[in-house]
C-alpha cells in the first residue's frame, strides 16, 4: 500500500492517468474556459493555478436568512427533525439524522460486506478501509444512492448531488483533523458534503468521528497555505505532514474545541466540504468502528485534487 500511495504522487503517474481518463475530462474544457484556466486538461491542476476564482458559493454558504431557508419549497418536505437539523447547517457545518437508515437495512448490508470482498479487499478492510465498494455491493450502492438523502444533499448543495466515492471502515482510522476540501476541491469551492453512516453502534474508545463545530466558515486551506512543494513530476514528500501543523495552528489559534459523535446503528451524520474533522485515537484495539463514508459533489462544478494537483476523474 505504501508503495502504491509513493507511485501515484509521481507525476508521470497523474499524467498517465488523465490521458487514460482524457475522454471523460474533456467536460471540463468549457470550466476551463470559464475560469480562465491555460492548463491542458492531462496537466496538474491546483487552486493557485485557476485566474478566475468564482464568487458563487453553495446558497447556504451565503448571508442568507432563517425564513428564507424555511420558505424553500424543498424544505418544507423534508419531515421536522431534517427541517430543524437545516437550520443548524450554516452556523455548525454539520447534521446529524438519527435512524436515517433503519437496522435492519444496516444489519444486512453490514453482513454482505465481507461477503462480497475479495481476499485482498478483506484484509484491506480488516486493517483499514475500502474504497468504491459500491461498485461491486448492491446494498452498499443503494444506501450511496438513497433517494431521501440525495434530495437533502442536492438542497443544502443548491445543485444537484453526484455520489462520487465510497468508504468503508472495519476500524477506525485515527485520521487527524483535516479538511475534505484539500483531497476533494471544488470550483467554485464549497461544492462537496460528506456522509458518515454508522454500520454499528459506535462506543467510546473505538476511535470515535470528531469536528469543530463552526470552522467550514473559515478561509479554506489550499497547497500554497503550508508552501507544498509540488511540480509537474512529484509531489511533496512532506505535504500531509505540512497540512497537518497548518490546521493544527488554526485549531490553537482559535481555540476550537472539538465534538464527539457516537452515533447509533443507521445513524446520519452530513458534514461541509471545509468542516475539519477526524477520528480520536483508539484506545481499545480490539474495538471495531464499522462506518461507510460517502462523498459527493456538485453537478456542473469543476472538480479536481489539490493535494494531488490533478482533475477529478468521475
Amino acid at each position: 500500500m505504501r508503495l502504491v500511495n509513493q507511485l501515484r504522487k509521481l507525476g508521470i503517474i497523474r499524467i498517465l492517468s488523465a490521458l487514460k481518463h482524457f475522454n471523460s475530462l474533456r467536460k471540463n474544457n468549457i470550466l476551463y474556459k470559464k475560469y480562465g484556466i491555460k492548463k491542458k486538461l492531462w496537466q496538474g491542476l491546483s487552486y493557485n493555478s485557476i485566474p478566475r476564482h468564482s464568487d458563487d458559493f453553495p446558497w447556504m454558504d451565503q448571508p442568507v436568512t432563517t425564513e428564507t431557508i424555511q420558505n424553500m419549497p424543498l424544505y418544507k418536505s423534508f419531515n421536522n427533525n431534517i427541517q430543524q437539523q437545516l437550520l443548524l447547517w450554516r452556523e455548525k457545518g454539520i447534521i446529524v439524522l438519527p435512524r436515517f437508515f433503519k437496522s435492519e437495512e444496516i444489519d444486512k448490508t453490514e453482513r454482505s460486506i465481507t461477503t462480497d470482498l475479495t481476499e485482498k479487499n478483506k484484509e484491506k478492510y480488516f486493517s483499514n478501509r475500502v474504497i468504491n465498494l459500491h461498485k461491486t455491493n448492491k446494498l452498499v450502492d443503494s444506501l450511496f444512492r438513497d433517494v431521501e438523502l440525495l434530495k437533502l444533499l442536492s438542497f443544502i448543495l443548491g445543485k444537484e448531488a453526484l455520489p462520487y466515492q465510497t468508504i468503508n471502515f472495519y476500524k477506525s482510522s485515527s485520521q487527524l483533523a483535516h479538511s475534505d476540501s484539500l483531497h476533494l476541491t471544488t470550483e467554485p469551492l464549497g461544492y462537496l458534503v460528506g456522509v458518515w453512516v454508522a454500520l454499528e453502534d459506535v462506543v467510546p474508545g473505538s476511535g470515535e468521528f470528531f469536528y469543530y463545530p463552526g470552522s467550514h466558515k473559515f478561509k479554506y486551506i489550499m497547497n500554497q497555505d503550508f508552501n507544498a512543494k509540488n511540480n509537474t513530476w512529484s509531489i511533496d514528500v512532506r505535504l500531509n505532514e505540512k497540512y497537518e501543523d497548518k490546521v493544527a495552528q488554526v485549531i490553537q489559534e482559535n481555540q476550537l474545541k472539538p465534538e464527539t459523535f457516537l452515533p447509533k446503528k443507521g445513524d446520519v451524520m452530513i458534514w461541509h466540504a471545509n468542516l475539519l474533522h477526524g477520528s480520536h485515537p483508539k484506545k481499545d484495539l480490539s474495538l471495531t468502528r464499522k462506518s461507510l463514508v460517502m462523498h459527493y459533489f456538485a453537478k456542473g462544478v469543476l472538480c479536481y485534487h489539490e493535494s494531488m494537483e490533478r482533475p477529478v476523474v468521475f
